[in-house]
């Protein structure tokens, strides 16, 4: 009888051993796809420097959106971060986001959907860029095609300072 009483709980420690054994597995593999998750999460944004305050990049991201038919949800901004919400008509979740990475740069943000949709992302930054660009030009700056123009229109002239050469009109 004292034979079977150790066999019992030989048995029964043996079966409590294996049950803890396949239910660690199971966390396990749980832990596994919660981690593969925040992988993608976090793999899918697009991050990009811009030269802009976070107030300036959350107004082009609206603009952007708008040029883009994309619904803004809200928008919250400050000169230290900035944060813009957008959505698709299918329903696709755009989160914009800027923190301030010195007094002229910002580090911008962008995540559409839950994983990341890499073109849908790269369409926002390419018109958050544009949208930014009328401001840089109220300070001086000219674009390509101004530099061009004004390039071309120079092509041919002689500079008043420099003496024409023989044979040249001036």
């Amino acid at each position: 009888m004292k034979n079977m009483s150790i066999l019992v709980r030989g048995l029964s420690v043996v079966a409590l051993g294996s049950l803890l054994c396949m239910q660690s597995g199971c966390l396990l593999v749980a832990a596994g796809a919660a981690t593969g998750a925040t992988v993608a999460y976090v793999a899918g944004d697009l991050h990009s420097t811009v030269d802009a305050s976070p107030q300036r990049v959350a107004e082009a991201a609206e603009r952007a959106m708008a040029a883009l038919e994309i619904s803004v949800i809200s928008t919250a901004s400050s000169s230290i971060d900035a944060r813009v919400v957008g959505r698709t008509a299918r329903d696709n979740k755009l989160t914009v986001s800027a923190k301030s990475s010195s007094a002229k740069f910002s580090q911008l943000t962008i995540r559409a959907g839950t994983f990341g949709d890499d073109a849908l992302q790269a369409r926002l930054l390419e018109e958050i860029r544009v949208q930014l660009t009328p401001a840089q030009l109220t300070r001086g700056q000219l674009t390509p095609g101004q530099i061009s123009a004004e390039a071309s229109a120079e092509v041919g002239k002689t500079p008043s300072t420099q003496p024409a050469l023989a044979g040249e009109q001036p």
